[in-house]
């Protein structure tokens, strides 16, 4: 088990990255009992309307039961009961269940704002460890290990001024696809993440609910796609004097982008127009659904942006002495088929499982490759 002769005010444990998984980890590792935690974000402030929908699979929502957040995430979201195929003209083509019609004795699968979810992370995480617990606007550049423990090297995510070093028994690697603790880790420099040649275009936009408002629509074809599903639902007072019920919709469009390279790590805002002439060239033909007017959709959203899809190789190792990675930084995955928060949060429950049942091992750190 974790021995607790650190320096007065050291944390056990520091992580590095305050996004889902990271707050995740946070509030797990509180709930077993560890509480000397120190989380170095990058970002000095939370903001909840960054990103877009994510849903939230059955597997990640046990571990938010796990952490008495249930009611808090399904109230902000909307659970979906159905994923239905169309062609491009709206032709059903399959339908399957999702969440409580296929399992109605487990849990819901939840579509929710990424900003939303990450809010009631981050709520939790300053409730029960306080808000001194994070260490804003700077970043890991590295680390260093010795048989007392790993120090942990840190900047200013502005600046890139140096910072005091934080010293604890683990670090952990929550820092996303660009990592600088998994470079270290693995011990080579992998250079910028591979374009996969597949761009998205994502907005969201309030709207009246369409089909039964609870369907996940995915229509045309792997190399063009339009997904809408819905990710909130509008109170009766917001919904702009109109009785008819609306929802906050997510709408993708996914589209092959040879030419789709790296321009630093921000989505880049782009023009409705463009994104519906790309997304009718493609040979499903142009779109054309019955029961929703996406063209009016598109136009409507007030912030559509254009995100590549980057990816990098696999590694088989995970962990060096005392660090570990998890989540993008270990096993980065496209923002597709609601992998990735999911996953990071389940990595999350299992990492702290085992820390807690094996404890750290001396200068054998956390042992074994995973």
């Amino acid at each position: 088990m974790f021995s607790r002769s650190n320096p007065a005010g050291a944390p056990l444990i520091v992580i590095a990255g305050g996004g889902i998984g990271g707050l995740s980890l946070a509030l797990k590792l509180h709930a077993a009992g560890i509480h000397e935690i120190t989380i170095v974000e990058k970002s000095r402030f939370i903001n909840p309307e960054v990103g877009a929908g994510l849903n939230v699979l059955p597997s990640a929502m046990n571990v938010l039961s796990e952490l008495g957040l249930l009611s808090a995430v399904t109230g902000a979201g909307v659970a979906p009961s159905t994923q239905t195929y169309f062609t491009a003209q709206g032709l059903p083509i399959c339908a399957t269940a999702r969440g409580l019609v296929l399992a109605p004795s487990g849990l819901p699968q939840v579509a929710i704002h990424r900003g939303k979810l990450h809010s009631i992370l981050y709520g939790a995480v300053v409730e029960r460890l306080g808000k001194s617990c994070m260490l804003r606007g700077a970043k890991v550049v590295g680390y260093r290990q010795d048989e007392e423990g790993v120090t942990v090297n840190v900047v200013d995510n502005t600046t890139d001024q140096p910072l005091p070093s934080l010293h604890a028994h683990v670090l952990v690697g929550a820092d996303g696809i660009m990592s600088a603790i998994r470079k270290q880790v693995l011990g080579r420099d992998e250079g910028l993440p591979q374009a996969s040649g597949v761009t998205l275009y994502r907005g969201m936009v309030k709207a009246p609910k369409f089909l039964d408002g609870v369907t996940f629509c995915s229509a045309g074809t792997s190399l063009h796609k339009l997904v809408i599903y819905p990710i909130a639902e509008v109170p009766v007072d917001d919904a702009d004097g109109d009785a008819e019920p609306k929802q906050i919709l997510n709408i993708v469009v996914e589209v092959p982008d040879i030419s789709s390279h790296l321009e630093g790590s921000q989505p880049k805002k782009v023009d409705c127009d463009q994104v519906l002439r790309r997304l009718d060239d493609g040979p499903g033909g142009r779109f054309d659904l019955p029961f929703v007017d996406h063209r009016e959709l598109l136009r409507q959203s007030q912030n559509l942006f254009e995100w590549t899809m980057w990816d990098r190789d696999p590694i088989f190792k995970w962990v060096d002495g005392r660090v570990v990675l998890m989540g993008d930084a270990a096993h980065p995955t496209y923002p597709l088929g609601s992998c990735g928060a999911s996953m990071a949060m389940v990595d999350a429950r299992e990492l702290v499982a085992l820390l807690t049942k094996h404890g750290i091992q001396g200068e054998g750190g956390l042992g074994g490759p995973h």
